[in-house]
């Protein structure tokens, strides 16, 4: 079965799925650039594909060519999320090929949250018929899209798969206090300085709290935590330096107001380290509140995430077994493989419902 994949860059959130895809199939990933001047900034890397044939900003001959061919299946970073992909999206509809979409949830709190899902209504009366399989992330991306009226024999879950790197032992040292690790964009969405707050209450319990990351936020952060020696921000760095710090930490904590799916809660797991996530996030459904780390919802005084933070620090410091329980875990569960074993299984029989690895507690 040959796969063509439009999305707008050449994702680092992608390269372990079609790395283990394109070693089982043909695959083609189109992208209308390389890589986005913000995520440069945030410290990316243009990843390796495997075996994937990458195109880069096609011409319209181009895109008619690879659409001309009615036995690929074409699968669509979103519907109307990025130009290039939507125009493409279109024009594969008309042409009657096979499509699969991967979405996350969109934003669905408040007014504008409503009119969002009254556009995806009106892009499902639009479209559904020309879609074969809606791979969504998260329980998030269940409920809206089944809101929106999809049909539920049609949307499949789906998350991000990151690439596993080694674990140098030496990076691992094990404290009498736990430490505490965020990594992301320094911004409203991200809920960086409600989280701050919040750590700033359970110092007893914690020995360092690093902070990765810039964004609009930097300045305000700097100011409140200027006189707090147990918080370290580190500032951007290279997404292959994360790993060493994820290493020393024993918690990641990701707030996000809204996050389709957070691919740094996969990074975490990869090294071993617990997770506290907002059940906001869709990756929150790698998390089995026992070994691997637990969830917290949102309320006016932040109680709960301050209650589960509390409940995590209180397990203090990481052990080597379960860090390597954890790891093992990743392996079997949320690998580039598993990935893509589950993606080729659903497009070769939809009708089938096949439980996803990183959902099955077996």
């Amino acid at each position: 079965m040959s796969l063509v994949f439009w999305q707008n860059v050449i994702s680092i959130h992608q390269s372990a799925f079609i790395k283990s895809l394109s070693a089982i199939n043909p695959v083609t990933l189109v992208v209308e650039r390389e890589c986005s001047a913000a995520r440069l900034k945030e410290g990316w890397k243009v990843p390796q594909m495997g075996n994937a044939r990458i195109i880069i900003a096609p011409d319209d001959s181009k895109i008619s060519e690879l659409l001309a061919d009615k036995e690929s299946y074409h699968i669509f970073s979103g519907i109307d999320a990025n130009p290039m992909v939507y125009a493409v999206f279109k024009q594969a509809a008309k042409n009657h090929c096979r499509i699969a979409v991967m979405l996350e949830p969109y934003k669905w709190l408040g007014i504008t949250g409503l009119l969002r899902r009254l556009k995806y209504k009106y892009l499902r009366i639009r479209y559904e018929k020309y879609i074969n399989v809606l791979f969504v992330t998260g329980y998030k991306g269940e409920e809206c899209y089944i809101k929106s009226g999809f049909p539920k024999e049609k949307i499949y879950q789906w998350g991000y798969f990151t690439e596993h790197r080694h674990i140098h032992a030496k990076s691992i040292i094990e404290q009498t206090k736990p430490n505490i690790i965020f990594i992301g964009r320094l911004d409203v969405n991200k809920n960086i300085l409600n989280l701050v707050k919040v750590i700033k209450t359970q110092t007893c319990l914690f020995n360092t709290f690093y902070i990765i990351g810039n964004g609009s936020l930097e300045s305000r952060l700097l100011k409140i935590i200027e006189e707090e020696q147990q918080i370290k921000y580190v500032g951007a760095i290279p997404n292959e330096n994360i790993t060493d710090y994820l290493s020393r930490s024993d918690l990641l904590i990701l707030p996000s107001l809204y996050d389709g799916w957070g691919a740094v809660v996969n990074e975490a797991l990869m090294c071993g380290t617990r997770v506290l996530c907002s059940e906001n996030c869709g990756a929150s459904a790698l998390l089995d509140n026992n070994e691997r780390g637990g969830v917290f919802c949102f309320d006016e005084y932040n109680s709960d995430m301050k209650m589960q933070l509390r409940k995590w620090l209180e397990k203090g410091p990481i052990t080597q077994k379960q860090r390597r329980n954890i790891i093992n875990w990743t392996y079997d569960h949320i690998s580039g493989d598993n990935a893509a074993t589950y993606f080729n299984a659903v497009l070769t029989d939809p009708d089938k419902r096949i439980i996803p690895s990183w959902l099955n507690n077996d």
